[in-house]
């Protein structure tokens, strides 16, 4: 397993801006996601903290980003999960990473072209 920088460290400088609340998600899922992959937890306690997972997951499908920026950390952060799953086990389309691959193609045709999605 690999992990990539967080991507809440991303934001412009400390400068507010649109995407800020979508950027720390994004941070917060892959430090959640690094935890429930390498910390060994009883099954109630894993299936509670996966179920908080799925609840930022949402809300970061919730706040589609308005800038470069957010669309960059999105893509940093799907990047992230794909490295965090075991190399003979994971994939871009067993977790969000693909989804939001996908999502950061679709993003950047309507931040800066022409917005279709296929």
């Amino acid at each position: 397993m690999r992990q990539l920088a967080n991507p809440a460290t991303a934001a412009g400088g400390g400068h507010p801006g649109p995407d800020d609340e979508m950027i720390r998600l994004c941070g917060v899922y892959v430090a959640m996601c690094h935890h429930y992959n390498t910390v060994d937890m009883s099954e109630t306690d894993g299936n509670a903290f996966y179920a908080r997972m799925r609840d930022v997951e949402d809300a970061i499908d919730d706040l589609p980003p308005q800038t470069l920026a957010g669309v960059v950390a999105k893509a940093q952060t799907a990047i992230a999960l794909a490295g965090q799953e075991p190399e003979d086990t994971g994939s871009w389309q067993s977790s969000p990473a693909g989804d939001w691959a996908r999502d950061v193609v679709h993003d950047l045709a309507r931040l800066f072209g022409t917005g279709g999605a296929a």
